[in-house]
């Protein structure tokens, strides 16, 4: 049988609700709609138990057909007010003897009740005492792996520190190492430097005097190309004058041997 509680409580009275409603059997979602709770596991374990209900109640009224649903509800009604009935009347010989039983049962419990307590003392003392055994066994057991795990403890702590030191020693050395061949590096490339810069140099003052060398050829290219290109131009100068009187010459014969043309000499 599922647990009673509240959810599951709500969700079976509310399954009448919706089947009145809506004239259908009720469902995880209308049900949760209605009571506002949202656990799908305990509603539907209230709408099985419900619908087991229902069915029974119809095969209930399936085994008697012949009494109308309105007249079986009546006879229900009336039976239950006939046990009401019957219950009051032999109400005051039940009380009787209720009370009776009660006064026994009271004695009994009540003597029950003292060797429970009694028996639940014992009980606690017992449990108590097997708990501290155990407790006492447990702590000698994690005192002992304790132990065992301090003592290993110190052994790797032992080992680690034998490592840490070698690995100082190795660390040590190794700087040392990498210290001089820095220097060695430093003054490799101190060394380096001064022959690439005396290099430099050198080629510098050589390629300078180089230019320099062609600056004096140059310049004196220069002038010896000006004094050439005066002289070409005197002797251009020169030649243009007696070449124009030449020409003059020229000019003079040609007009002389015309006129000696029109005019021959007498003989």
């Amino acid at each position: 049988m599922p647990k009673i509680t509240d959810t599951y409580a709500n969700a079976y009275a509310c399954c009448d609700q919706v089947l009145m409603e809506t004239g259908k059997f009720p469902t995880i979602d209308a049900i949760k709609t209605r009571i506002g709770v949202n656990s799908p596991n305990t509603i539907n374990n209230a709408i099985k138990a419900w619908t087991q209900a229902f069915a029974e109640r119809q095969l209930d009224k399936q085994s008697r057909p012949n009494i109308p649903a309105c007249l079986l509800e009546s006879v229900e009604k009336t039976w239950k007010l006939a046990t009401i009935e019957a219950k009051k009347i032999y109400e005051d010989k039940e009380n009787t003897f209720k009370i009776t039983l009660a006064e026994l049962q009271n004695t009994v419990a009540r003597q029950q009740e003292a060797l429970t307590h009694y028996g639940v003392q014992v009980e606690k003392l017992n449990t108590q005492h097997e708990q501290l055994l155990a407790k006492i066994q447990s702590a000698n057991e994690l005192n002992a792996q304790l132990t065992q795990g301090n003592k290993q403890r110190q052994e790797q702590i032992a080992a680690l520190e034998s490592q840490l030191t070698s690995k100082d020693a190795h660390l040590l050395e190794q700087e040392a190492k990498w210290q001089e061949r820095q220097e060695q590096d430093q003054q490799w490339f101190a060394r380096r430097l001064d022959e690439e810069k005396t290099f430099m140099e050198q080629n510098w003052r050589e390629k300078n005097h180089r230019q320099h060398e062609a600056i004096q050829s140059l310049t004196l290219s220069e002038e010896s190309l000006r004094q050439t290109c005066v002289s070409l131009s005197r002797d251009h100068k020169k030649v243009t004058e007696e070449l124009k009187a030449l020409q003059k010459t020229v000019d003079k014969k040609r007009r002389g041997v015309v006129k000696n043309k029109r005019f021959p000499k007498a003989l």
